[in-house]
């Protein structure tokens, strides 16, 4: 079983703060220019950074300006100093201070696994800019950039992203095309695998049938409901785990399904 990724909103439980590989990236341009970053001097630093890929870093700097910590200039360079590793290290510590321990499940696939994984992705949800720019020090914040960079090169393969000039550009709907996709292949595997039908569900419509089991996807967890001849996959609930082999009737409604747990059902039905 994969070991989801977790996301600890504040680091002291893996060993303190400390800054962070887009805050290296950050010094490392700074050096060379006398404290000065700006996005120009960040793409001659890297030319194949993408444009998506820069704007993390100065958003990473426009929220340590909002804490004073640096500073921006009128012609959009800032001044992060020659210490910034250390104004960084400040920063995280705040952070730290200021926000509980709390984690959260990214994704319950491995991060290995991510960049060229059929399916929306917690990636592809940070590209898009639907989960937040903001990671704490959990200690795979470079494997995480990494995976970053391998998974906006697959999109581009897959015609569902391009980059032009210096900024990458994703296919509308993208994230709605790739969960489409990996259902698509679920279902065709369960079809071939148990002879059974699948059927898509849509708002206002009724669901019968027996609970068979939870599946995890890149998409999310999703619930297989199986009827007579076919099956239906939709999003998993906790209050189906407890009703396991047994008749579940849902409504489909515009903001989710609502269960009803219904009587023991036999295995053969």
């Amino acid at each position: 079983m994969s070991r989801p990724i977790g996301r600890v909103l504040s680091s002291s439980v893996v060993g303190g703060a400390g800054p962070r590989a887009i805050d290296r990236t950050i010094a490392s341009v700074a050096a060379r220019h006398d404290g000065f970053y700006s996005d120009r001097l960040h793409r001659e630093f890297d030319p194949q950074a993408s444009g998506e890929y820069v704007g993390s870093h100065v958003r990473r700097l426009e929220a340590m300006r909002r804490e004073g910590m640096v500073s921006r200039l009128a012609d959009g360079s800032w001044n992060v100093g020659r210490d910034y590793l250390d104004r960084a290290l400040e920063y995280e510590q705040l952070q730290q201070t200021r926000n509980p321990v709390r984690a959260a499940v990214l994704s319950w696939q491995r991060l290995e696994d991510l960049p060229q994984a059929l399916g929306a992705t917690w990636l592809d949800r940070k590209l898009v800019g639907k989960e937040p720019d903001e990671l704490a020090s959990t200690g795979f914040g470079a494997e995480v950039e990494t995976a970053l960079r391998t998974r906006r090169q697959w999109l581009i393969e897959q015609g569902l992203a391009r980059e032009q000039g210096g900024q990458m550009r994703f296919a509308r709907n993208m994230l709605e095309t790739l969960e489409a996709r990996e259902l698509a292949r679920t279902a065709a595997d369960i079809s071939a695998r148990t002879g059974l039908e699948h059927v898509d569900v849509k708002s206002g419509d009724k669901i019968e049938g027996v609970y068979r089991r939870m599946l995890t996807l890149n998409n999310g967890r999703f619930a297989l409901i199986e009827r007579s001849h076919e099956f239906v996959l939709v999003p998993w609930r906790p209050v189906l785990e407890r009703a396991r082999g047994q008749l579940v009737t849902g409504q489909v409604g515009g903001e989710g399904i609502s269960w009803s747990i219904g009587i023991k059902c036999g295995i053969g039905r």
